[in-house]
């Protein structure tokens, strides 16, 4: 695929997910559990990534202040709406691999069935030149008997 074909479809996706991350959003608000859900998720992911870059500032380690609920539940809709679109683009690289090696195996197949037809044919073709060979030495044996001053001379005795 062209690289502007692979913005453009990444770019579907968010938009796809977007309604996604709307709707876990207000699911969040009426149920307890998925609220939970995207607290912890966000709150972990703060926690690590607030640690990540005081580690490459080079700055001490000191408490991290958790995420206030709105804002986790906030971050946690958006890393479901990120992990949708990663997963949906996970899926199709899947999908265009496993086309592509059918497709692959498919050929290979076809050019395997190739070669042994053309085996098969040139075995039967040398066959049929044995035959073909053995009929010659017979017809020029019985030529050769039945010559009334017996000089005709075989087609191998003269070296072609």
């Amino acid at each position: 695929m062209p690289f502007p074909l692979i913005k453009l479809l990444v770019l579907g996706l968010k938009q796809v997910s977007k309604p996604v991350v709307n709707y876990a959003k207000g699911k969040a608000k009426t149920s307890t559990w998925i609220r939970m859900c995207f607290i912890k998720s966000a709150q972990l992911y703060h926690k690590y990534d607030v640690r990540l870059l005081r580690k490459f500032m080079g700055k001490e380690r000191a408490n991290i202040k958790p995420l206030n609920d709105e804002v986790a539940v906030e971050l946690g809709a958006e890393m479901l709406g990120e992990a949708l679109v990663f997963g949906l683009g996970a899926g199709l690289v899947y999908f265009e691999y496993s086309r592509q090696s059918a497709n692959r195996e498919e050929k290979e197949d076809d050019a395997e069935q190739n070669f042994n037809e053309l085996t098969e044919k040139v075995l039967d073709m040398g066959l049929h030149i044995e035959k073909q060979d053995a009929q010659i030495r017979e017809l020029t044996r019985l030529v050769y008997a039945y010559s009334p001053d017996k000089t005709v001379e075989t087609t191998k005795g003269k070296g072609g």
